[in-house]
């Protein structure tokens, strides 16, 4: 809810308690599923290289789990994530 409403800050402390107990139960889709959308709150709170981590490690569980077309939307994200990163191509018109 918070990520939705704006408020990345407090979707990111959800999300790591979130993770802190799906690690504890040993539920790795759960693992995987909040660690994609931590991901999405890093990004959206400008913290690329957090972002980076989490869609890894989501990625890293998706394909353990063979949840194809999951881990083919995370590498999408990190497509996109390093996209962000890149210099801009455009030169300045004169």
């Amino acid at each position: 809810m918070q990520l939705e409403s704006g408020r990345p800050g407090e979707a990111i402390a959800s999300l790591t308690e979130a993770h802190r107990l799906h690690m504890a139960s040993g539920d790795l889709m759960g693992q995987a599923g909040t660690l994609k959308h931590l991901g999405r709150a890093h990004r959206d709170a400008g913290q690329e290289d957090q972002a980076r981590e989490s869609l890894a490690a989501a990625l890293t569980l998706f394909e353990k789990l063979k949840a194809d077309a999951e881990a083919q939307a995370i590498r999408s994200a990190l497509t996109a994530l390093d996209d962000l990163e890149k210099p801009s191509t455009f030169s300045s018109v004169e």
